[in-house]
């Protein structure tokens, strides 16, 4: 079940009704007025204003579409004299240039990143003696405005918004940059799909805060951390981390973090920290892990939060499933979807079992993501690509963990699966991962499987594995950029030179356990050397060298490289290995 937002108008909403209402140049007295020609653009209407600049809603002529273009006017050193902007002083213009420099090298760098959840930048020019920024024109309403209506959110809906903006905003740190101004009105939901787009990057800003005694740092209280306020702080991806979780406590607390000046001067006087910790009250709905990464990421000492994103989000995507409420008790969503379309099946995110000796699956969404790996991924082989965009039109349900020696066993002692017994190698049979089972060996199996159901069970494509493995992350591990033998049994610091129980280590955020490492699972489909002609709607490839089928997720005895999300491997039908096993899918019924 995925919880959802409501948009609709249906009742009186005055946050709405206020991001609804014409902003004219009379609201700003320094905006250019509606109809003023930049280039191509039109200006339509005033957007929004701030300390470092306007941004309007603009028309390109010559293509009819609307875009938001951002012009540089820092007011605490600049004024509009008609329509150019100018320096107030001969003092401010070493300032004032130097930060149109760094205004215009925050564009070009925007630019670069091509990522749905960070805002896009499309083009950038000077005119009128400052600079613009074109980006996209996104509708919705920002997320600020939404947790007012809302107060509060659940874990589900929270995740929602977080995670991928942590996804967007890793790519933007992995080239060298912050955003270092996170908050609530910054990030914008949109109407479509409800998903989250990162908006105004305060990277230019704050270095010209840094640099110009007239122009005041970025500093939003509440959501900026300790070093925000100082001339030197330290910043880095801790500083971004901090202001993700103080948009967290937000959500999860209907106010926002007390500010951390104030922290700091309480904790130096009281030696307590007055903000109390989440993890200790604990919150309604809400998983202790979830709430230790928030109270993490909001340590006021720099060095004493997660130091990258790729450090924090396994953290918050360990968090166990929330105890949940009462049906006599009021529910925050404000609607939810049902993506199921049968009544007796079970719901998207449920866990089940068809028997007792059945393997315990979930079901996914429906949704579409981006296969393969880009070229710049790290260990990346010329056979996943081209990246292509594949549609899962349907839910579909999934095994939790790899087939278990147990449930072959059962297999076997039915009278299926040929009655084969695969050797175990001595490492123990029960919870741990059936081994020296080939591509025709699970085929036994999950004819056996449907046939004691009478529900379609059957490998899953190798498009439907990875999208389920990713779980709505882009980064080569669902753990983030790298994985370790903490998070997965794989070749490295923890070598364990054999298979793990299938509970071993963590899942992903969709319920999967060991996507990463214990075996190799077999698909479905057919091997071919790229996806060239591959189907694009999550079904089996079955064109290609179909004596030999693909394997994922790597193994315990290779290094994490042959663990990425993307990796394929292919062998043929009749092999047997003692790292390789099988992962089960079930079509619903419609």
């Amino acid at each position: 079940m995925r919880d959802r937002y409501d948009f609709s108008d249906s009742e009186p909403n005055p946050y709405a009704e206020r991001m609804k209402r014409q902003v004219t140049a009379e609201d700003h007295k320094q905006a250019l007025p509606t109809g003023f020609r930049l280039g191509t653009y039109r200006v339509a209407r005033v957007l929004g204003a701030g300390g470092f600049g306007v941004t309007y809603l603009c028309e390109h002529t010559g293509l009819g579409i609307q875009v938001a273009v951002k012009e540089y006017l820092p007011n605490e050193i600049a004024v509009r004299d008609g329509t150019e902007v100018h320096p107030k002083s001969s003092g401010d213009r070493e300032g004032f240039e130097w930060g149109l420099s760094r205004f215009l090298d925050e564009a070009r760098t925007l630019a670069r990143f091509e990522h749905p959840n960070v805002v896009r930048v499309r083009d950038c020019f000077e005119a009128n003696n400052t600079a613009y920024i074109v980006m996209d024109y996104e509708d919705g309403e920002p997320f600020d405005v939404l947790l007012r209506r809302l107060g509060t959110l659940t874990e589900a809906q929270l995740k929602r918004v977080l995670l991928p903006v942590v996804d967007g905003l890793r790519q933007v740190h992995a080239a060298g940059f912050l955003h270092r101004d996170i908050k609530p009105a910054n990030v914008f939901v949109r109407r479509s799909d409800e998903s989250p787009v990162l908006l105004d990057f305060g990277s230019a800003r704050q270095a010209l805060g840094r640099r110009s005694r007239s122009v005041t740092a970025i500093a939003s209280a509440g959501y900026s951390p300790p070093e925000q306020y100082e001339s030197d702080g330290d910043h880095g991806a801790w500083t971004d981390i901090y202001a993700l979780s103080a948009l967290c406590y937000r959500a999860i607390t209907g106010e926002r973090p007390m500010e951390a000046t104030r922290r700091q001067s309480q904790l130096l006087r009281t030696q307590t920290d007055p903000l109390p910790k989440l993890a200790n009250a604990g919150r309604e709905g809400y998983s202790p892990a979830f709430l230790k990464a928030v109270d993490w990421g909001l340590r006021l000492i720099e060095t004493e939060r997660p130091q990258s994103l790729g450090e924090w989000l396994p953290w918050l995507r360990r968090a166990t499933t929330p105890r949940q409420p009462r049906d006599s008790e009021p529910t925050q969503v404000s609607s939810l979807a049902n993506l199921h379309h049968g009544a007796t099946e079970p719901k998207v995110g449920e866990r089940f079992r068809d028997c007792a000796e059945c393997p315990e699956m979930v079901v996914v969404p429906a949704g579409s993501f981006l296969m393969g790996s880009p070229e710049s991924e790290w260990g990346r082989d010329g056979d996943e690509g081209p990246v292509h965009r594949v549609e899962i039109a349907e839910p579909f349900a999934i095994g939790v963990y790899e087939v278990t020696f147990a449930e072959w066993d059962a297999c076997a002692a039915d009278g299926g699966c040929g009655g084969y017994l695969p050797d175990d190698e001595g490492w123990g049979r029960g919870r741990r991962p059936v081994i020296n089972v080939s591509w025709e060996d699970a085929q036994a199996y999950v004819r056996w499987l449907s046939a004691k159901t009478g529900k379609r069970y059957r490998l899953p494509s190798e498009s439907e594995w990875e999208y389920a493995a990713r779980a709505g992350t882009r980064t080569p591990f669902h753990t983030g950029e790298t994985i370790s033998t903490d998070q997965a049994n794989c070749y490295g610091k923890y070598y364990r030179d054999q298979t793990v129980p299938v509970d071993t280590f963590g899942a992903n955020e969709w319920g999967l356990h060991d996507v990463h490492g214990n075996v190799s699972e077999w698909t479905e489909d057919c091997w071919n050397n790229s996806y060239a002609g591959a189907p694009t709607d999550g079904s089996v490839w079955t064109n290609g060298d179909c004596s030999r089928r693909v394997l994922r997720g790597g193994s315990w005895y290779i290094t994490p490289s042959f663990l990425r999300a993307a990796n394929r491997i292919r062998n043929t039908t009749g092999y047997r290995s003692d790292s390789i096993g099988f992962r089960v899918a079930r079509t619903l019924a419609s």
